[in-house]
């Protein structure tokens, strides 16, 4: 397999109806004819025929990883509110934390039908036998989590564990923030953090490398200050 040596932001426009999608992507020819892989656009390609569409270049950056971080400056949620857009949510490599992060109105309604989709799904692969035997189990698990719950799992010497297996396994790493996320919010208890703006990581490990190859920052914490550090 070639290298995928150009990555690069793309524009696709409908050239029926005016009606464009941005996206990123990494290939070993620039060349190679793709248009984009969103749903609505793929939609459209279906009905209209790539024949009219036409993509153009935005911006080449210099590594796969660099894509991402573009695409979070080119797709905002105003593209996305754009009635002429086919994108469905901000950009960036984790869609539903781009939803969070913008507070996207439509991330409610997403999850609940994915949901539903989601369990649909899974029920009609079963057999009727599968299901029966499914839905009982249901019930019990249910009942076993209620009598749990009253016998203490939900203890104080419970959370205590949890606490203290969270804080060996948060030893030894770096939080680096999100470049989206706002300044003010230092600390994970802030009123206005978001999901998807942080992540703990150790910082000789390669996931530490690429994280600050997309433009995450190291940020000192209201935590960080109070320990003097």
């Amino acid at each position: 397999m070639k290298d995928k040596k150009y990555h690069y932001v793309y524009k696709t426009t409908n050239l029926i109806n005016g009606k464009y999608y941005i996206g990123v992507h990494s290939s070993s020819r620039v060349d190679d004819g793709y248009l984009g892989s969103g749903t609505a656009l793929v939609k459209a390609l279906q009905k209209h025929g790539e024949e009219n569409f036409k993509r153009e270049i935005l911006e080449f950056v210099d590594t796969a990883e660099e894509k991402w971080v573009a695409e979070i400056r080119y797709v905002t949620l105003e593209v996305v509110k754009d009635p002429n857009s086919y994108n469905q949510a901000p950009g960036g490599r984790n869609w539903i934390a781009a939803m969070k992060r913008t507070n996207d109105p439509n991330l409610s309604d997403h999850q609940s039908k994915a949901g539903r989709s989601g369990a649909k799904s899974y029920l009609a692969s079963m057999t009727e036998e599968e299901r029966r035997g499914w839905h009982s189990k249901g019930g019990k698990i249910s009942a076993m989590k209620t009598v749990a719950n009253k016998t203490g799992i939900h203890s104080d010497s419970s959370k205590e564990k949890k606490k203290i297996a969270v804080s060996a396994a948060i030893k030894g790493t770096i939080e680096l923030w999100h470049p989206d996320a706002p300044e003010t919010v230092t600390n994970r208890n802030s009123q206005d953090y978001m999901s998807g703006w942080s992540v703990r990581v150790k910082p000789d490990s390669d996931r530490y490398k690429d994280l600050l190859a997309q433009g995450y920052v190291q940020r000192q914490s209201v935590s960080d200050i109070v320990r003097g550090k």
